[in-house]
């Protein structure tokens, strides 16, 4: 609901912003509220962070802590971090927003592997994949792919959404920051058009005017892309590019 944030740190509760779905599930735990409170409980309940809207209840009486969630979203987080041994701790702050990562452009060689999983983020499961020199034909088939990071491409406006006549997906053009188009961009549209996917950039809510992705002394491009299939496309509610870090993937 637009404008919803204003409410935040105010006695106001808006149930209505609320799929039917979501709305069963909070009758659910109004059903549950009631019957503990006429069990002699203190019941607190109110909304922990913004992109999980989870639930929380709380029998202060025994401290029985009991979490519902409700219309559970997930976070993936495209990183090109350009060298991961001398990065400090508020980096990992940041990582930990999200519930997949991808870290590229790590320069880790296969034999470091295990003296960097040892400073990562215990709550995530962790798996390198060291660049390799020999080329492998192929592509996965009927599985959730995403491809993100620095491709050093400007494909300019090109690339829109690519759907079939019996999807939403309209054809229209992508926006973008950067305009400007060079060599290699057919080759990149075309290899998306051809496999039905499509680049995030400028075609999804949170980057609606497709920001720059890179920021220099000799000027700003958009040369870092999210490209996803038709089967993670449709899953896809919102796409954030943030300069200073990474690109954001909310599922």
């Amino acid at each position: 609901m637009k404008n919803k944030s204003m409410l935040i740190g105010t006695a106001i509760f808006i149930e209505n912003d609320l799929n039917l779905e979501d709305k069963k599930r909070q009758e659910e735990i109004n059903r549950w509220i009631k019957l503990k409170k006429g069990e002699g409980w203190q019941v607190k309940q109110g909304t922990i962070g913004q992109e999980w809207r989870e639930k929380q209840i709380i029998g202060k009486s025994t401290g029985e802590e009991i979490n519902i969630e409700i219309n559970k979203k997930k976070k993936i987080i495209f990183w090109n971090i350009a060298g991961i041994w001398n990065k400090d701790k508020e980096v990992w702050k940041f990582v930990k927003k999200g519930d997949f990562i991808s870290l590229s452009e790590t320069w880790l060689e296969d034999k470091d592997w295990k003296k960097v999983e040892n400073k990562l983020p215990t709550e995530f499961y962790w798996r390198a994949i060291p660049a390799k020199r020999e080329a492998k034909k192929g592509r996965a088939r009927d599985e959730n792919v995403i491809i993100g990071g620095d491709f050093n491409i400007r494909i300019g406006k090109e690339g829109s959404l690519v759907g079939s006549a019996n999807n939403e997906f309209e054809m229209d053009r992508r926006s973008s920051k950067d305009s400007i188009v060079n060599n290699g961009s057919k080759n990149l549209t075309d290899f998306c058009n051809k496999r039905n996917w499509s680049i995030l950039n400028g075609n999804f809510v949170g980057d609606e005017e497709g920001n720059y992705t890179f920021i220099g002394a000799r000027g700003s491009t958009v040369i870092d892309y999210i490209i996803v299939n038709e089967k993670v496309r449709g899953k896809v509610c919102r796409f954030t590019v943030d300069i200073e870090s990474s690109q954001i993937i909310q599922l």
